[in-house]
């Protein structure tokens, strides 16, 4: 029998012969005279063979007056399957779970009992029970939480490992760990670039402000999440996919043109915008005082101060000169987009009369002159469809827009051949196949060159197979009949086949991808818990790096999704069109320092580079560090700016000092200045370090 479930005979009598000598030696098992010893459970994931491996590190790095008995856990094919009915939500118990504000502030709890119970007893708002929901809602009355609000984040049944659970998803939503994300111990400047217009006469250059890394980035990253509810309006549109309502609009015969803001986001007042957003958020309320209206913890005030921070007076540099930004909102902003969605929603929302739809036979109030009657209004950033019965109607809402803010300026693109061009769609006026309805296909600019990734690129398999599903998806969703689809669908395959992919691969997953659509079978849908996502980088080595991902999400499969992408290099990381940050201003790095005797020091640090050298440079006093310590014990020695040189990169703390560990372990000959061998503890991957080695040690101690 199990010959036929894969075990060998020779793996079988073995162990059954070891089995039969124990039992007809007659020697007993001795038995362990002494204390009794406490027995520690701990659950592992299985890694393969790693993880014996393991179990006995860390056997041997605990042993002591307890007894550690490991044992592996591992997903079962049956656990992916269910046949019960699933408890209702309310009805759920033993768990942790997370109840979302209004206003953006949340909870974290835990509960033996049912969920509807215990969020029943966070909704009240009087008497002297009230829990921290509670008190919360009845110092902010205009907040609301429903129960739908509530989620579920994990299930443990063991009241203390649940409290511990708690305690881990408190950290992780933890304020003070996002005020640390957000607060600046090092910043780049930021560096000014162009990209060139390729589609337009002389190919002018797109200015671009990069400011990933400069002192206030990470602030107006997190600001631009605060204001999402803002940016929203009725007459805008996510993607041209939400512009399907086109193709059944009854617009054939009528006038379409589309409206370009000129330069949107330079073009912003910003202390119009600013002034919007906080009389947004800070409205006025009889019986209520500027200082009792909290916007995540901020005052009018000082959230006016925190915009101008972000948006005025950055300063960055372009071919080697500093320069100023004076008015305006830089393009690569993170809050860029979000100022033009919300100043231009002022512009254009009050001025709208609207029916049933949001979109469709739209009225444009006109005083003292008569109003416009659109046929369809719809704006996505700086581009704006408008449809209406003639020509003249729209030269007269061209100059109507003109004059609503000197600062804002729109240009006009008409239909030509019964043809106009908006984002990646292409509307076709033909009487001949549609009276009513227009059609819409997928538009390419005329400068388009059809290269794409070459089928013979070092990349991941599965990147080339999403190459043709991405192209089928944007056609399938665009194209407005089988006809045009079909068009598509040859001009994908004829730019394919030009890159290297062969027709029967690309019709092979095009038939798949068709299938799926015309089948009618939805995917289904996950139902329980929210899964922790965890990301995981590895290099990519040809077709071992699939085998390796496998290996990995069969190990560690559990409550929280593994997601891995593969790490490879593009040709443009080769060439670079930037000024480069100058080496005394690099931070969140690994560095080296190298002493005139030979010795060396790694470390790391989240701050500019040339300040932690600074540091280190200190002989005197008790804050020496051990490089500052080498050279007042040996006068001789000397160490300059030079010296010091980056290793690597890493903006995460945890992986940084992960980096400097492998480090100064590759580094490790006997001749480092680190009083530490590792500044986090290597239990996987460590080696044995050059003192443990002269010792004789097997593994190195922490």
């Amino acid at each position: 029998m199990l010959s036929l479930n894969g075990y060998s005979k020779n793996f079988t009598y073995s162990i059954i012969n070891k089995e039969l000598e124990k039992r007809l030696s007659g020697v007993e098992k001795p038995v362990y005279e002494g204390p009794d010893r406490l027995k520690v459970y701990m659950k592992l994931p299985y890694i393969g063979d790693m993880s014996s491996k393991v179990k006995e590190c860390i056997k041997k790095g605990l042993s002591g007056k307890f007894e550690l008995i490991l044992s592996n856990k591992y997903s079962k094919l049956n656990q992916k399957f269910t046949f019960k009915d699933r408890q209702p939500k309310h009805l759920k118990s033993d768990l942790v779970y997370e109840i979302k504000c209004s206003c953006g502030r949340r909870y974290v709890g835990e509960t033996c009992r049912a969920l509807k119970t215990r969020f029943d007893e966070h909704m009240k708002t009087e008497g002297s029970n009230m829990t921290e929901v509670g008190k919360h809602l009845h110092n902010n009355p205009s907040c609301k939480v429903t129960f739908e609000d509530c989620r579920v984040l994990t299930y443990e049944s063991n009241q203390y490992r649940r409290k511990l659970k708690e305690s881990l998803y408190i950290q992780q939503f933890d304020d003070e760990r996002e005020y640390k994300d957000i607060y600046p111990s090092a910043s780049n400047i930021p560096v000014m670039y162009g990209l060139p217009k390729i589609h337009k006469t002389g190919a002018p250059l797109r200015p671009i402000l990069s400011m990933v890394g400069c002192f206030n980035h990470a602030f107006a990253q997190w600001i631009g999440r605060q204001l999402g509810d803002l940016r929203q309006a009725k007459h805008i549109t996510k993607d041209s996919f939400n512009l399907n309502f086109l193709k059944d609009s009854n617009l054939n015969g009528k006038y379409f043109v589309s409206y370009d803001v000129v330069s949107l986001f330079t073009n912003i007042p910003l202390d119009e915008t600013i002034q919007l957003i906080v009389d947004s958020l800070y409205p006025k309320v009889p019986g209520v005082t500027a200082k009792d209206q909290l916007f995540h913890g901020m005052t009018k005030t000082i959230f006016r101060n925190a915009l101008n921070h972000c948006l005025k007076d950055n300063t960055f540099v372009f071919d080697g000169i500093f320069y100023k930004q004076i008015d305006g909102c830089a393009m690569g902003s993170p809050l860029a987009p979000i100022l033009a969605d919300i100043f231009m929603n002022h512009l254009l929302e009050p001025k709208i009369v609207r029916g049933e739809h949001d979109f469709l036979n739209i009225t444009f109030i006109n005083e003292p002159s008569r109003p416009f009657n659109l046929h369809v209004f719809v704006r996505y950033v700086d581009n704006t469809l408008a449809v209406f019965d003639n020509p003249e109607e729209a030269d007269r809402f061209l100059t109507y827009l003109n004059n609503l803010h000197d600062s804002i300026k729109f240009t006009i693109d008409k239909e030509s051949n019964d043809k106009l061009p908006l984002l990646d769609l292409l509307l076709i006026k033909d009487c001949y196949y549609d009276e009513e309805n227009i059609s819409i296909t997928v538009y390419r600019k005329p400068t388009h060159s059809g290269v794409f990734t070459h089928f013979l690129s070092f990349i991941p398999f599965q990147y080339k197979r999403g190459l043709v599903r991405t192209l089928f998806d944007r056609a399938f969703k665009i194209c407005s009949s089988w006809n045009l689809f079909h068009i598509e669908m040859e001009n994908i395959v004829r730019m394919l086949s030009l890159n290297g992919y062969s027709k029967n691969f690309t019709y092979s997953i095009i038939n798949k991808e068709l299938e799926k659509r015309l089948s009618g079978v939805e995917k289904p849908v996950y139902e329980g818990p929210d899964r922790l996502k965890v990301y995981m980088k590895l290099p990519y080595i040809g077709d071992m790096s699939s085998k390796v991902k496998e290996c990995i999400k069969k190990g560690l499969s559990g409550k929280f999704e593994l997601i891995l992408s593969n790490k490879y290099s593009k040709l443009n990381q080769k060439f670079t069109f930037k000024d480069r940050q100058p080496k005394h201003l690099k931070s969140d790095l690994v560095y080296e320092i190298k002493c005139s005797c030979g010795r060396r020091y790694v470390g790391e640090t989240c701050r500019a580079l040339k300040t932690r050298f600074d540091e280190h440079m200190k002989t005197e006093g008790s804050n020496m560090t051990e490089v500052g310590k080498h050279l007042h014990n040996n006068p001789s020695c000397k160490v300059t700016f030079e010296d010091c040189r980056v290793l690597t990169y890493e903006s995460n703390q945890y992986r940084r000092k992960l980096k400097e560990s492998l480090y100064i372990q590759q580094f490790d000959d006997g001749t480092l200045i680190n009083d530490k061998l590792a500044s986090v503890p290597l239990f996987l991957f460590s080696l044995p370090s050059y003192q443990d080695q002269q010792k004789g040690r097997i593994f190195p101690s922490f």
